[in-house]
């Protein structure tokens, strides 16, 4: 599961793979050559890999197995997962599409092989058909109740849906076939989703430690996770020492390249952080790094660089990622239409907490204000803290002259400010004195959490 992005702002749906627009980049093998199979199903799992790279050296020879004509729905279901590891390592989901036609040559051998169902939904996931996913995951759980791989694709189409019952059982049911690093991730970010932000930081602990023996893009992404997670929790120090540990082992991975520019924004230090937003996004070009890039050379007074930043947030966003181009333009209350288009867009095939947030912030962008609220709502149901939402509720909340419940929101948003986007940020701070009364939070409100602000 790996998101979108490791942003506080949270678009984090899927723990398996990323979740983009599948497309065919570098690192995706380029097609012809190869010998095909009987009938098109299968064709592009064959296309040729580049010679001489040792990366691709396992996918060479499973493709030769798979060639075969006498080969198994098993040695294509092989071919297939060395697809889906390639993408996770290359962050690449063009590879997906290789994974999705060694599936299809699977299930033509062997109709409802539950391997190969997994292979098909984690690329339906890619592709943001969640609902075909969904359906797709159930056949695979149906065929095999007791594989975690099949159970973790459910989990995944289930939260995009925002069907939490069917997610809750879907983990559960993992936790109870083991507690291995991809369980313990999504029982924490289903924690973390409840509200139950202990829960949430331990059990993600817990799966950085299984996943740290294995090394690799596992660990770190889930250390980008965890430190996700400190960062939104107000821990912006803990967050960083997170990020520094694993980096110490797998230096230059975008995840932690991130993780750690954010932390380093948080804490107030926007010099320091522009440099490895700056790397992030060089080795992974999505939307949610730019915009950091582009809020720490804001806060840097380097101007000119963050407008260069924040127009490739708008690049990107409409090329992989538009609910984050949504947030963005929503976030700087720009292009209101086009924000709430996209919004909309999004929600028509998502229902997760994170897109129910976005819709609602683009209505109230719009002037919507009952709407937003709706959304808004939604978004809080199943009592997440991430500091977006908290703060867009109390925003919303101000508007519709609901000064006591813009307050309480305010204060609850105050102590994990360090997981806001730097103008959110100070927009949460201007607010108070509007709503707080005698401008400023009961004690209690505002310590609570662990200590961790932003510096401006």
């Amino acid at each position: 599961m790996v998101p979108t992005s490791m942003t506080a702002r949270g678009v984090l749906g899927i723990l398996a793979l990323l979740v983009t627009a599948p497309s065919c980049g570098s690192g995706a093998p380029e097609e012809g050559g190869g010998v095909g199979p009987p009938s098109a199903a299968g064709r592009m799992a064959l296309a040729r890999v580049p010679e001489g790279d040792p990366r691709f050296a396992r996918i060479a020879a499973l493709q030769a197995a798979a060639a075969s004509p006498d080969a198994t729905s098993a040695a294509w279901e092989d071919l297939g997962r060395a697809f889906v590891q390639r993408a996770r390592e290359d962050l690449d989901p063009g590879f997906l599409l290789q994974a999705e036609s060694a599936s299809d040559r699977a299930l033509e051998l062997s109709p409802g092989s539950p391997p190969a169902l997994v292979l098909r939904a984690l690329a339906r996931i890619s592709q943001h058909r969640f609902a075909e996913a969904r359906e797709t995951a159930r056949a695979a759980t149906a065929g095999d109740d007791a594989d975690p791989a099949a159970w973790g694709a459910l989990f995944d189409a289930a939260i995009e849906i925002g069907d939490d019952a069917e997610a809750v059982a879907a983990c559960e049911r993992m936790l109870a076939l083991g507690p291995t690093s991809a369980s313990l991730a999504r029982a924490g970010w289903l924690a973390w989703l409840h509200g139950d932000v202990p829960g949430a930081l331990s059990r993600v602990a817990s799966a950085l430690e299984a996943s740290r023996a294995a090394g690799g893009e596992p660990f770190a992404w889930t250390a980008a996770l965890l430190a996700r997670l400190r960062l939104s929790s107000g821990d912006p120090a803990g967050a960083l020492a997170v990020c520094d540990e694993a980096a110490a082992r797998i230096p230059a991975h975008p995840f932690l390249l991130a993780c750690r520019g954010r932390a380093l924004l948080a804490l107030g230090r926007p010099g320091d952080a522009a440099p490895p937003l700056r790397d992030a996004l060089a080795l992974q070009p999505l939307p949610d790094h730019a915009w950091a890039l582009g809020d720490a050379l804001t806060e840097a007074g380097r101007a000119d660089e963050a407008e260069g930043a924040y127009a490739m947030v708008s690049r990107l966003g409409a090329m992989v990622d538009p609910r984050a181009l949504a947030a963005f333009l929503a976030a700087r209350g720009e292009r209101s239409e086009e924000a709430l288009a996209l919004a909309r867009k999004e929600a028509a095939t998502r229902d997760d907490p994170y897109t129910r947030d976005v819709l609602g912030w683009a209505l109230f962008r719009a002037g919507r204000r009952e709407e937003a609220k709706d959304a808004s709502d939604r978004a809080l149901a199943l009592g997440t803290r991430e500091p977006t939402f908290l703060y867009h509720a109390g925003r919303i909340a101000e508007a519709l002259g609901e000064r006591a419940e813009a307050a309480r929101l305010a204060c609850a948003a105050l102590p994990v400010r360090s997981g806001l986007p730097a103008a959110e940020a100070a927009d949460l701070a201007a607010m108070l004195p509007r709503v707080a009364r005698g401008g400023s939070c009961p004690p209690a409100a505002s310590t609570a959490g662990t200590p961790g602000t932003r510096t401006r």
